[in-house]
C-alpha cells in the first residue's frame, strides 16, 4: 500500500547530518543568492528578437536552480562568497536549461514545469537555436569569472556537454537497447544526471583547490546523489507531478527506476534489453497506474536511499563544509521523494527481488 513517509530520512547518515563546521550552512545560505543568480541568467540571455521572446518565456517557467545553487553552496561551504561563485554558476544553469530545452524537442514533451515548452510555443527551430545560445552563453559566463586555471575549467565545461550529449542520445536512441539491469540504470544516471550534480563543485572547487583527492571524493558523492535524483525524478514522472503529461518515461521506453524495480520483482532474472514490454497497447495513463500501485515505487525508493548512503561514504574524506552542502542537497532529493509515497515492505520486496540494499 501506497502511503506518505515522514521518516524517510530516518537511515541516512549524509541527509541527517548537522554543519559539522558550527559556521555558515552553505547550502541553505545559498537560497539568498538565487535571485542574483536569476538576474544573471536574464543577462546572459539578453536576445533580440524570436529568440529573446523564446528565452524570457523559458525562464519565466522557473524552476528550482538547483545546480546553480550547488555551485554557490560549494563556495560557501569552503568559506568563499558568493559572488566569487557567481560565474560557474550562471554557466551551469544556462547548460542545464539548454538540456531541458533540448531534451524537450528530442521526447516531444510539449509541457515543461507546467508550461508549453518551447517548441510547443514557438517552434523546433528556434528550441533548437535557443539551447544551442545557452550553451555558448555558458561558456562566456564561466570565462567572465576568470581566475586561475580557467582553461581546466573551460575542458571541463566542454566534457560535460559532450557527456550530456552522450548519455541522452543512449537514453533516447531507438537503436541497440539498453541493458534492464541496475548496473546500467547507474550508469545511465551518472552519466545524464551526476554530470551535472558534479560540475558545479567541480568548476568552483578547481578554482580554488588542487587537492586532486578532494575532487574525486566530490565527483563521486555527488554522482551518487545524481543517481538519487534521477530516482526521485523517475518517480515523479509517474506520480504526475513533473508539469508534464504522466508517462513520458513510458511513452518513450526510457531505462525508468520504478518500472525496472517493477521487473526486477515480477521475475527471477532481469531480461538482458530493453525491446518489448508488457504495458504494450495499454495507454500511458493505465501503465503508470500499474506502476504507482506495484512494488517498483518502494524498491527505486529503497535504492535511492542506498546511493545516498554510499554518497555519505565518498563524501567522509571532504572538508566538513563541502560534506554539509552535500548533506543539504540530499536531504532535500530524499525529501522530494517522501512527499509522492513508499511501500512499507520495500525491504523485504528487496530480499525477494534480489536486490541488494
Amino acid at each position: 500500500m501506497l502511503q506518505p513517509d515522514p521518516h524517510a530520512l530516518g537511515s541516512n547518515p549524509i541527509a541527517n547530518s548537522r554543519c559539522s563546521t558550527g559556521a555558515v550552512d552553505g547550502w541553505t545560505a545559498a537560497v539568498q543568492s538565487l535571485d542574483q543568480l536569476g538576474r544573471g541568467l536574464e543577462r546572459a540571455l539578453d536576445l533580440d528578437g524570436r529568440l529573446g521572446d523564446a528565452a524570457r518565456h523559458h525562464l519565466a517557467t522557473g524552476g528550482k536552480r538547483l545546480r546553480g545553487r550547488l555551485a554557490l553552496a560549494t563556495g560557501l561551504g569552503l568559506g568563499l562568497s558568493a559572488e566569487q561563485s557567481l560565474a560557474p554558476a550562471i554557466a551551469v544553469e544556462l547548460l542545464h536549461n539548454a538540456s531541458l530545452i533540448h531534451d524537450d524537442l528530442q521526447d516531444a514533451d510539449r509541457r515543461r514545469r507546467g508550461a508549453l515548452a518551447v517548441w510547443a510555443k514557438f517552434d523546433k527551430p528556434t528550441a533548437l537555436l535557443l539551447g544551442d545560445a545557452m550553451i555558448a552563453a555558458s561558456f562566456e559566463a564561466l570565462t567572465s569569472g576568470a581566475g586561475p586555471r580557467l582553461a581546466e575549467r573551460v575542458r571541463l565545461l566542454s566534457a560535460c556537454i559532450t557527456g550530456l550529449a552522450a548519455g541522452q542520445c543512449s537514453d533516447g536512441a531507438r537503436g541497440e537497447p539498453l541493458p534492464r539491469t541496475i548496473a546500467a540504470y547507474e550508469a545511465l544516471s551518472r552519466a545524464k544526471t551526476g554530470l551535472l550534480f558534479t560540475l558545479p563543485a567541480e568548476l568552483v572547487m578547481l578554482r580554488w583547490t588542487s587537492d586532486s583527492t578532494a575532487l574525486a571524493a566530490a565527483r563521486e558523492s555527488l554522482e551518487l546523489v545524481g543517481i538519487a535524483f534521477q530516482i526521485h525524478d523517475d518517480l515523479a514522472d509517474v506520480f504526475g507531478t513533473k508539469g508534464r503529461a504522466v508517462g513520458s518515461d513510458l511513452r518513450c521506453n526510457r531505462l525508468s527506476a520504478p518500472v525496472l524495480f517493477h521487473e526486477l520483482s515480477e521475475r527471477p532474472r532481469p531480461r538482458s534489453t530493453s525491446g518489448g514490454s508488457r504495458f504494450d497497447g495499454l495507454p500511458l495513463e493505465r501503465q503508470a497506474e500499474i506502476i504507482r500501485s506495484g512494488p517498483g515505487v518502494g524498491l527505486a525508493m529503497r535504492h535511492q536511499q542506498h546511493a545516498i548512503q554510499r554518497a555519505a561514504s565518498a563524501a567522509r574524506v571532504l572538508p566538513a563544509g563541502l560534506r554539509d552542502v552535500i548533506a543539504g542537497l540530499a536531504r532535500d532529493v530524499l525529501a522530494a521523494s517522501s512527499r509522492l509515497a513508499v511501500v512499507d515492505d520495500a525491504p523485504a520486496q528487496l530480499d525477494r527481488a534480489g536486490v541488494a540494499h
